[in-house]
């Protein structure tokens, strides 16, 4: 059942791609900071394997490159994310930990698309 939804999770944000290029790799030190980061905030995941949650972030990271980051980016994300098994808070930690980690770029736009979600806009 875990590895189904994170495999659910990381085909339903390759869905919102439509043939967009891969994320670029982060480094290794950038993985673990991932992989720290999610696990940190939601203990949950520590139940999940590295590649399954590292297949996640990059499929996170390329829906942020290819998409940009919005709040009506961050819902479809939110609503595969759900769809796949994760839990909302699991699902927008996993986008702040991508965005700490694997692809640092979109850091401020999330945070700025976020607060637009919380306030409506």
């Amino acid at each position: 059942m875990l590895k189904y939804r994170i495999t659910v999770a990381a085909v339903a944000c390759a869905a919102l791609l439509a043939g967009a290029g891969l994320a670029q790799a982060a480094t290794p030190e950038g993985e673990q900071l991932f992989l720290d980061t999610a696990r940190h905030v939601s203990p949950s995941l520590w139940w999940q394997a590295d590649e399954g949650l590292l297949d996640v972030g990059y499929a996170m990271c390329e829906v942020f490159d290819s998409r940009g980051v919005s709040p009506e980016v961050l819902g479809k994300v939110i609503e595969f994310g759900t769809e796949g098994g994760f839990t909302e808070p699991e699902t927008r930690n996993l986008m702040g930990a991508a965005t700490r980690g694997l692809c640092p770029q979109h850091g401020d736009a999330l945070m700025i698309a976020f607060d637009q979600m919380v306030a409506g806009g």
